[in-house]
């Protein structure tokens, strides 16, 4: 009996699949800082725009009506500094999605929310002073994230744009602390099976 249930179980398991619908896509877009540790100053991050890059997937909850998706996200951002030298900063966000269609095909607006944790990496630093020169590697902060997302999509084709609500980070190595997130448009490639 034993021996019948494993089978079974991955039989189960297999019907159900086919029988949902998932979405996974692909998107590139253009990064614009936002938050209260941004800016010039000892105790700011400096920073322009910068791109992103990211992906989804989703498991759609209605296999007639496939509006709406639960599933992951990962945003990965690379933010140019501006200063004496150009220096890139990165700002990566992962975690747990939801979204709505408002339409299954066609031309359809779309909403979803994000919730996950939020990485700042700041660049190895030199500094040269009439003491010398000094070396700071590179260091990174993690804090919580909220990514509220608006979107609409042409097909498989999508505009969409993102906010990473800025929320606080602290790097103890570089006397940092100071909130950052992001606002982000892009274009996408949306695949169903």
């Amino acid at each position: 009996m034993k021996k019948l249930i494993f089978p079974l179980l991955l039989m189960l398991v297999g019907f159900s699949m086919n029988a949902q619908k998932f979405s996974a896509s692909g998107f590139l877009g253009y990064n614009i800082p936002a938050g209260g540790g941004l800016g010039e100053g000892m105790d700011q991050i400096d920073v322009d725009g910068g791109l992103t890059y990211g992906v989804d997937a989703f498991y759609y909850l209605d296999e007639d009506e496939p509006k709406l998706g639960v599933g992951v996200f990962y945003l990965a951002s690379i933010l140019a500094g501006v200063g004496d030298d150009v220096e890139a900063y990165g700002l990566t966000t992962f975690g747990l999605k939801g979204i709505y269609h408002m339409k299954t095909e066609g031309f359809s607006p779309f909403a979803g929310l994000g919730l996950g944790l939020s990485k700042l990496e700041t660049p190895t630093t030199t500094i040269t002073t009439s003491t010398g020169t000094e070396t700071f590697g590179g260091h990174s902060a993690t804090g919580f994230a909220i990514v509220p997302q608006v979107g609409i999509a042409f097909g498989s084709f999508q505009i969409a744009f993102d906010y990473i609500v800025p929320t606080k980070k602290k790097i103890d190595e570089i006397d940092y602390e100071g909130s950052v997130g992001s606002m982000i448009i892009s274009l996408g490639y949306r695949q169903r099976f």
